[in-house]
């Protein structure tokens, strides 16, 4: 089998860009529109496999650099994930202690935040 780049020729967009949509997984669990608590589960243990499966044909300084893409993933769909849900569930989702200051003054949040002991 050739190998996919992960990268587009031209240096346009993000890697993987455009390949979800093709994906059997994706194409599964949307065909309902709706992505369902055990999708998510299926796909989570999915993932796993695959990372089992080829760990051990993995060098050390390979397996480092794998371990720190991994890592780096997991922080930009924690990040994703939490833009998401600032932008739809805005700032009140958020537990008070790691509200900004002032998240508290917009309309029917009770003002300047003084409510949550600062």
């Amino acid at each position: 089998m050739a190998r996919r780049s992960w990268f587009d020729p031209a240096g346009d967009g993000a890697p993987f860009d455009g390949s979800v949509a093709r994906l059997e997984s994706w194409q599964a669990a949307m065909a309902d529109g709706v992505i369902e608590p055990h999708e998510l589960e299926d796909q989570k243990e999915r993932v796993l496999g695959l990372l089992r499966e080829i760990e051990p044909e993995l060098d050390d300084a390979l397996h480092e650099k794998v371990t720190r893409v991994l890592e780096e993933l997991t922080v930009l769909q924690a990040m994703h994930a939490t833009l998401l849900i600032d932008e739809f569930g805005g700032a009140a989702s958020r537990i008070p202690s790691d509200a900004p200051e002032g998240s508290g003054d917009r309309e029917g949040e009770g003002g300047s935040g003084s409510e949550n002991g600062r």
